[in-house]
């Protein structure tokens, strides 16, 4: 009886290191890279985030995305201000040195810049299919560089 109560606590200490050194893994943290469709915009994002095949008439947009995350950009006389995000919440920005506006609402967190240079705007969109990350919206709204 002795050596089964002994080999049963071994048993049960191994299985109890086993779980408690699983839970302290770190979850890999992501790498980021620039991104620069042109020579006038550049920034930085996740590097899961691919381009994806969107065509722009007049302006210089496009797409990225993943699995959990959809970024739009548009830089141009026509880009968006989000007039029909009405009920969103609305805090300023400073991105390259230029005035803008953050909106949120639900999973999608936007940004938009009235004036960049001559009648351009710029506006990006991040949609989060499961959970808004507002941290890494913001700091790839941060990264955002222009050179005209």
């Amino acid at each position: 009886m002795q050596i089964l109560k002994c080999v049963l606590f071994t048993v049960l200490s191994a299985l109890l290191y086993t779980s408690s050194a699983n839970s302290y893994e770190q979850t890999e943290i992501e790498s980021w890279i620039e991104y620069c469709p042109s020579k006038r915009l550049c920034f930085e994002h996740p590097a899961s985030l691919k381009p994806a095949s969107v065509q722009a008439i007049d302006s210089l947009a496009g797409q990225l995305e993943n699995n959990k995350t959809v970024l739009h950009y548009d830089l141009g006389l026509y880009a968006s201000t989000f007039r029909e995000l009405t009920s969103a919440n609305s805090a300023p920005i400073m991105v390259d040195g230029y005035k803008g506006k953050v909106l949120t609402f639900k999973n999608t967190i936007a940004l938009t810049i009235e004036k960049i240079a001559g009648n351009d705007r710029f506006s990006m969109l991040l949609e989060y299919k499961d959970t808004l990350k507002a941290e890494e919206a913001e700091r790839i709204f941060k990264s955002v560089k222009f050179n005209f």
